[in-house]
């Protein structure tokens, strides 16, 4: 390559990054004020480093709720040694993270697909998308960022089809995995990557598919034994991710997932009532035992079917790729009995590359291909703003939730203090969900311990102590924090 075109092609990268980056900052920008929630307290605490054996226990012990999860856990101790308990650091680096996603993903775009419109759309289109406010906002969230960037980054390594970046996806895909074990679906999508991208017969194609995910295979493998050796959970055993295979749970999945990734289901309902989405998620959770659901459910599948012909006959094989993305990466999520948008973050790449295609598709079809451009381009404008004041709309929930917290724990530990040492305070009526952002959902007795370091009271959660145990104690005393404040 001349140095005329490697200069040309090093200015059209810098372009492509442009938007890209700066609907990521405005996204992210909200998010650096908000306050530590709900499980990050727990998450904090497990992650402290302050010495070498919480290195070793991080990287051969089975984390939280049997999660074995030792690259977020290490990044949050490294985060508490340097910021402490200050919200701001552990956004900041949520915010750096999900910047960085960006730039993997328009990277990678730009390598396998043809042309500069679908790596842009597609790039600001997922910098700024209304799915990511939770897992961006939320720290404990932050393992679905870093496991998308890993396993984007193995892709990008593939793509470029050089043997030592081979070597090194193989690497990236192994701390994927100790990122979050999500990241299994990596071998099956390289097999559909190579045989995507390779000419001959089909059996030609899927032979070197097969051949070009043995390796990954085998690190899978070697994760596999290291997980065992932590004592960590397996799917189907897990005490916190209720997990089946279930016909009516995936195809509820299924639809759901595809909702929330078209529709801004949290920012709607938000705007709706506190209680919406209590509400909704508890009836999504339900079993199917009311028929009445089916029909509803069949008339989805029927919509939804309709929809990816339409999307493949616009945007052709890009379109295609993407919706087979977004379903391999949302695999292990179609298996649980629970939900969250965070669980959408790296399956949406697929689907912003999906709506980039058709939107270039149609503007394609135009009568006057300049127009065509022309009105593609505006309309991402106002895509793009929509998503963005969602954003802001979203994260007022995730501020207001950080405060609330903060106020919980100031209350409970000034009433404390009035309790004589060596009794247990069970406080009850403790705030667990604003809107679609969580409180207090768990995290409480950590964030008290955390935020009065070296004290000998109990302080407990009364309503899971109650869940628990069937029963209180005796010699206690109870705490309500609906009670008005004496004055």
């Amino acid at each position: 390559m001349s140095q005329a075109d490697d200069a040309s092609s090093h200015n059209q990268w810098k372009g492509l990054l442009l938007w890209p980056l700066v609907v990521a900052v405005l996204f992210v920008l909200p998010s650096l004020n908000d306050g530590l929630v709900s499980d990050d307290y727990e998450l904090i605490a497990e992650g402290t480093i302050r010495t070498s054996d919480h290195i070793l226990e991080a990287l051969t012990e089975s984390g939280m709720a049997g999660f074995y999860r030792p690259v977020p856990r290490l990044l949050l101790g490294i985060n508490r040694a340097i910021h402490g308990l200050h919200p701001f650091g552990y956004h900041f680096i949520n915010a750096l993270v999900h910047a960085a996603v960006v730039i993997v993903l328009v990277k990678l775009l730009s390598t396998v697909t043809a042309g500069t419109a679908v790596p842009l759309i597609a790039g600001v289109l997922f910098a700024g998308h209304f799915v990511h406010v939770e897992p961006v906002y939320w720290v404990s969230a932050r393992n679905e960022l870093l496991a998308a960037l890993l396993y984007l980054a193995a892709l990008l390594c593939i793509a470029r089809e050089e043997k030592r970046l081979r070597i090194a996806a193989l690497a990236v895909f192994f701390l994927a995995l100790l990122t979050k074990e999500t990241a299994v679906t990596l071998p099956f999508t390289v097999v559909l990557v190579t045989i995507y991208r390779i000419g001959g017969s089909y059996a030609e194609r899927i032979r070197c598919g097969l051949r070009s995910g043995l390796p990954f295979a085998g690190v899978l493998g070697v994760y596999g034994l290291l997980r065992w050796s932590a004592g960590a959970d397996w799917p189907w055993s897990s005490r916190e991710v209720g997990f089946g295979i279930d016909p009516y749970l995936i195809v509820k999945n299924i639809e759901q997932y595809t909702v929330q990734l078209l529709v801004p289901v949290r920012s709607l309902m938000d705007l709706q009532s506190i209680d919406t989405y209590g509400t909704v998620t508890s009836a999504v959770r339900s079993d199917g035992s009311d028929a009445g659901i089916w029909p509803w459910l069949l008339l989805g599948a029927v919509l939804l079917i309709a929809g990816i012909w339409i999307a493949i006959r616009i945007g052709g094989n890009s379109a295609a790729a993407g919706l087979v993305f977004t379903a391999t990466t949302a695999l292990p999520f179609l298996f649980m009995d629970n939900t969250g948008l965070r669980y959408m973050y790296l399956p949406s790449a697929g689907f912003v590359l999906t709506v980039a295609a058709c939107l270039t598709g149609l503007a394609g079809r135009w009568t006057d291909a300049t127009q065509g451009e022309v009105i593609q381009w505006w309309l991402l404008r106002v895509i793009v703003c929509i998503l963005l004041l969602l954003s802001l709309e979203q994260t007022r929930w995730w501020d207001e939730a950080g405060r609330l917290c903060a106020s919980t724990v100031d209350r409970v530990l000034t009433h404390a203090a009035t309790v004589p040492t060596g009794t247990g305070l069970y406080v009850f009526d403790i705030p667990r969900r604003l809107h679609g952002a969580y409180v207090f959902h768990n995290g409480f007795e950590e964030a008290v311990r955390m935020n009065n370091p070296g004290s000998s009271r109990s302080i407990l959660d009364g309503e899971r102590m109650l869940e628990q145990e069937g029963v209180l104690p005796d010699g206690i005393m109870i705490f309500r924090l609906n009670e008005p404040v004496a004055k």
